[in-house]
């Protein structure tokens, strides 16, 4: 179990009564331009969500990012073993949160956690290069630009990938970002 805390945040394992706040952030990143994106989508119908959150607090790859003044589920950070010194990272934020810091103080918290209790080596990253807000977020944490591909998670109604550039990031050094 994962419980990590922040001036602001709690950062911590699903539970199974995180799904309705899940449900919130999936299906208003689904509305967004970024959606398509990312892998998905989304399910539109929120009691889908009660199986994803069952499915997410099996297990310390999904963390569920918790504002304390109101208990909300804001985000959610995903950290997954890539081999025995290296992560996966990525997050997700509800769009009514973003522009607050609250992304770049939860996975700050996260990647310390990394480095220190799981000992990882290097952490990487993706996005897509019109991704702005994500690409500053990783920037700030201090990863480096590793390289640019075409990447496809989705297909458009006629079937066909939906292509779109995308870049991989590396951080292989804890930062104070403070």
């Amino acid at each position: 179990m994962i419980n990590l805390e922040t001036e602001r945040l709690l950062i911590r394992n699903f539970t199974s009564n995180d799904w309705s706040g899940l449900a919130e952030l999936g299906i208003k990143y689904e509305e967004t331009e970024l959606a398509i994106y990312d892998e998905g989508p989304w399910p539109d119908d929120p009691e889908k969500y009660k199986e994803i959150v069952e499915q997410m607090s099996t297990n310390d790859v999904f963390l569920a990012v918790i504002l304390k003044e109101n208990s909300k589920l804001i985000g959610l950070i995903y950290k997954q073993a890539k081999d025995n010194h290296g992560f996966e990272f990525g997050f997700n934020f509800h769009v009514e949160y973003h522009g607050k810091g609250y992304a770049t103080e939860s996975c700050k918290k996260v990647i310390d956690y990394m480095y220190k209790e799981l000992e990882a080596e290097y952490i990487t990253a993706g996005t897509a290069v019109v991704n702005i807000p994500s690409n500053k977020l990783l920037t700030k944490l201090g990863f480096k630009l590793v390289r640019e591909k075409k990447m496809s998670f989705r297909k458009d109604e006629t079937g066909n990938p939906i292509m779109f550039d995308a870049v991989d990031y590396i951080l292989t050094e804890v930062r104070d970002i403070s």
